[in-house]
């Protein structure tokens, strides 16, 4: 199947006989190669500047859809259906087979790769001419723009998930999740500029430096909207969800939590990876959340709870950082709110909440600022801490009718204390857990609830305003044997109109109960 595109522009050129028409093709590769071609690579050596490679529904496999080179193309690779569920590039590698998906070498932002899953990439050799980067590796700096892409179960020397070095890659509304390595089990980025904007780094983990994600040397690093969840560092060095060195930075509106820097050894101890081969580390573990090592980093409008380091604090700054920190939520931290190594590294704080994090809350380097320019320590009144729903009431503290003219402070808004689901009494049942997926999407999605067998629930969607959008359900709702009910949003509003792009939350409240989730909608 061919499909050939013309723009406007281009037929108006063409009429007028300024040049000779460049057509755009669109190809299609199905997992059982009776596409267009039999493999990826087949079509992408095909394919030229502008061209898009659909990828069909399935499972790709084997020699021609892994180890994937664009060799400078400007082009498209893509799931058909835009889900990346439903498209797994699957690398099937181990300690005996070293593949990874893709290998970009060079190539600007006019690449892209979008709507796909990549699993089982797996690098972790020292004997091999680049061990980095399980699931895509950037170099030559490269700086091609990722989207709606998962990287998940792939290992590295370095960069589990993946590895710029150098690069300065574009990775929007990513997932990487359970990605392991010795520095950096979501990604590590090398001398470059990457950005990441509302990408997801879930349950991976890095015996030396960064859980979630590092990013050293040269350049500047943007991250925005970003969640850092349960990403772990389990030997020694800095950052259980990411690590920051020898660079500046700059974080906005992203949420760490339940990310842990333990250091309590956990396999292999793990050469330190380049660029920081002449330090070596020192014995202690700084930044259950984010490190800064030698760097200057500007944290806004940010989230941190439940986050563990087993020595220093939610925040660590060693070798002489500098951090700016403005507008953001410390709180319920298992571990001391903010760690200095020396006098040398510097914090300014402003219009921020540190509150009851046990290891200390304004104490140590920040012990100054408590209580000047903005600074509190109230209890942000999450509107369910235990639910992991971190938006909050209007009568919080971090509102921004509240906050004293520093506007909104934190991640979320205000968008809890609506509606309720009668007058029944807690059950002793458990937490409530519910997910979203796909998330984002383009339009429907399903919601998936960890209830009991026959529960009376109430799920709605609201906007970021706390206004309902649809109602999905109300009253008695039943679980199949095999446990876990689910509900599916279509994407529509009440009055039957498709919502415009932007931020939903799916809230789910029963007795036992309430928890709210993100949907992102995407068209």
């Amino acid at each position: 199947m061919r499909r050939i595109l013309r723009s406007p522009l281009l037929c108006v050129a063409m009429s007028i006989g300024l040049f000779t028409p460049i057509l755009a093709s669109d190809y299609l590769v199905l997992p059982d190669g009776s596409g267009d071609f039999p493999t990826i690579q087949e079509a992408i050596d095909h394919a030229v500047d502008g061209d898009v490679i659909q990828l069909g529904y399935g499972r790709f496999t084997g020699s021609g859809n892994r180890d994937l080179l664009y060799r400078g193309k400007a082009i498209t690779v893509r799931s058909q259906s835009g889900h990346p569920e439903t498209c797994i590039i699957d690398c099937e590698g181990s300690e005996t087979n070293y593949v990874r998906a893709f290998v970009f070498d060079g190539e600007g932002p006019g690449s892209v790769l979008r709507g796909v899953t990549i699993e089982r990439g797996y690098m972790d050799n020292l004997g091999l001419p680049m061990p980095y980067g399980g699931g895509i590796l950037f170099i030559g700096n490269a700086n091609p723009n990722i989207v709606n892409v998962t990287i998940r179960n792939c290992g590295a020397f370095a960069g589990g998930g993946f590895a710029a070095w150098p690069g300065s890659p574009r990775f929007t509304r990513c997932r990487f999740e359970q990605n392991g390595s010795c520095g950096g089990g979501g990604g590590i980025c090398f001398d470059g500029s990457p950005e990441f904007t509302d990408c997801e780094f879930v349950d991976n983990a890095a015996q030396q430096g960064g859980g979630g994600l590092t990013v050293t040397g040269a350049g500047f690093a943007t991250l925005t909207g970003c969640l850092f969840a349960n990403n772990h560092l389990i030997e020694i060095g800095y950052g259980g969800g990411i690590e920051i060195s020898f660079t500046t930075a700059a974080l906005s509106g992203c949420t760490f939590i339940d990310n842990s820097a333990i250091g309590d050894g956990g396999g292999l101890r793990c050469t330190p990876p380049p660029g920081r081969m002449d330090r070596g580390y020192p014995p202690d573990i700084a930044g259950g959340a984010i490190s800064a090592a030698e760097a200057f980093v500007t944290i806004s409008e940010c989230t941190m709870v439940g986050n563990y380091a087993r020595e220093g604090g939610t925040i660590g700054l060693v070798y002489g950082s500098g951090v700016d920190l403005h507008n953001s939520i410390l709180a319920s931290n298992a571990s001391g709110a903010v760690f200095c190594e020396t006098d040398a590294d510097t914090l300014s704080v402003l219009c921020t909440d540190i509150y009851q994090n046990t290891g200390g809350d304004w104490t140590g380097c920040v012990a100054d600022q408590a209580g000047i320019h903005g600074n509190l320590s109230l209890d942000p009144l999450f509107c369910d801490l235990a639910g992991d729903d971190l938006t909050l009431p209007p009568d919080s503290p971090c509102a921004p009718e509240n906050s004293g003219g520093c506007g909104l402070i934190g991640a979320w808004p205000v968008t809890c204390g609506a509606s309720s689901v009668g007058d029944e009494p807690p059950h002793a049942f458990g937490p409530l857990q519910i997910r979203v997926v796909p998330n984002p999407t383009p339009g429907a999605c399903r919601i998936e609830m960890a209830v009991p067998t026959i529960s009376n629930a109430l799920v709605v969607v609201t906007d970021v305003a706390g206004k309902t959008v649809r109602e999905l359900n109300r009253g008695p709702l039943a679980a199949p044997p095999t446990g876990g009910a689910s509900r599916l949003w279509d994407g529509r509003a009440a009055n039957g109109q498709q919502v415009p792009s932007g931020i939903y939350f799916v809230r789910v409240r029963t007795a036992g109960g309430t928890a709210v989730r993100p949907v992102v909608i995407v068209r």
